[in-house]
């Protein structure tokens, strides 16, 4: 049970809490946890709370996953502990069923079931999103080629996705935000502090239009075993992933074939034959898993992406085209920069569940963006 003494907690932080229970339970992956959330509608408390009876009902669901999640109970306290410390933190922790939960990660059943974040407003929903990622030992080349390419870019207004680290990393975050471009970093410790220790600054500048986000709860060091899980929710966040300088080995090779596994568009920006920091370029091109990047246009062309001026002309034909309630209700949102979905309830006088469902229809479109704590955004 959790223990509600000296702090009110909502019932969206309590299905973080659950979901990070279960996460905690031994035999307890993300695709099971997720598995048995969709037998209870996404409400991870369900399925804590399921009985052995309720959970043998369940097609797929074997008398050894019965007993793991009743063994749950015993993670709760946990739970509830690493919730306290993310709010110590000024962190956000959120379940996968939350609306806030980025989408791109919500179609991997591998993505993590609880995410910490830090960050408003969190450019979660943008439209596009480039993961960039290299060598720690970045060439003055390959930087300056980072950031000349992100200025080519940000008329898109992607959003930039990396891990931090030192070279191409922090080279992309710093030109997304010379450029004011949305940008995100994924960390492989906790959000209580940030490594590489150097980078702290710049993660603090990023807060402003972007965030830092871990699965890993506060306390959690930056150890070598964390990287990779970092490396694939690069991959899963990015629509496509640019390599710009990389050895033969290394973390911007891993996350380059994760993201070719999880069927994203892969590019390299190939170099020299003996050039040490362009070999593992070269051989992801060779390899067919990484298509050749010489120009930095190829890229949204490849993807069919229309720069912010197109946009705008796109977006008033489309007010044109709005039903009379998405018409009041992208007037309503454009009052303020954000609004919550208890003033829109209070405003258009509806229930949330009915409001909840006509804002996801309009961010399928591109119309809305969802913001943390159900907060919304038009787009037009």
């Amino acid at each position: 049970m959790l223990n509600t003494t000296n702090m009110s907690i909502s019932d969206r932080d309590k299905q973080a809490i659950y979901a990070r229970t279960l996460a905690l339970t031994p035999g307890l992956g993300s695709r099971s946890i997720r598995q048995l959330a969709r037998y209870f509608e996404d409400d991870t408390e369900r399925v804590y709370r399921a009985t052995a009876k309720e959970l043998k009902a369940l097609e797929g669901v074997t008398d050894n996953l019965i007993r793991v999640v009743k063994k749950a109970k015993t993670y709760h306290e946990q739970a509830t502990f690493e919730y306290k410390q993310a709010k110590r933190y000024g962190l956000d922790m959120m379940a996968f069923s939350d609306t806030d939960f980025p989408h791109r990660l919500r179609v991997f059943d591998d993505a993590p079931v609880v995410l910490f974040t830090r960050g408003t407003p969190f450019p979660f929903y943008h439209r596009h999103s480039i993961g960039v990622v290299g060598t720690r030992n970045a060439t003055s080349h390959g930087r300056s080629l980072t950031e000349q390419w992100i200025e080519q870019w940000a008329v898109y207004q992607p959003c930039i996705v990396s891990g931090l680290a030192y070279g191409i990393d922090i080279a992309a975050h710093q030109a997304a935000i010379k450029l004011n471009v949305p940008t995100v970093a994924v960390l492989g410790n906790g959000l209580d502090s940030v490594y590489p220790a150097v980078h702290r600054s710049i993660a603090n500048r990023m807060l402003d239009n972007g965030g830092l986000i871990s699965e890993f709860p506060p306390g959690t060091k930056p150890d070598r075993q964390n990287f990779p899980m970092r490396n694939r929710i690069v991959a899963m966040l990015s629509d496509a992933l640019v390599v710009i300088e990389a050895a033969q080995k290394g973390g911007a090779l891993i996350t380059a074939n994760m993201a070719f596994d999880y069927n994203k568009e892969v590019y390299a920006v190939p170099g020299k034959p003996g050039d040490i920091y362009s070999e593992g370029c070269n051989e992801l091109i060779a390899a067919n898993k990484a298509a050749l990047l010489y120009d930095p246009h190829q890229l949204p062309k490849d993807l069919h992406w229309k720069d912010a001026t197109h946009n705008k002309v796109r977006q008033a034909e489309l007010f044109v085209e709005l039903n009379t309630e998405e018409k009041l209700l992208i007037e309503t949102l454009g009052r303020q920069r954000e609004t919550p979905l208890e003033v829109l309830c209070s405003e258009m006088n509806e229930r949330p569940s009915v409001l909840l469902s006509r804002l996801l229809e309009m961010e399928l479109k591109g119309l809305v963006r969802s913001m943390p704590g159900n907060r919304f955004a038009a787009l037009l």
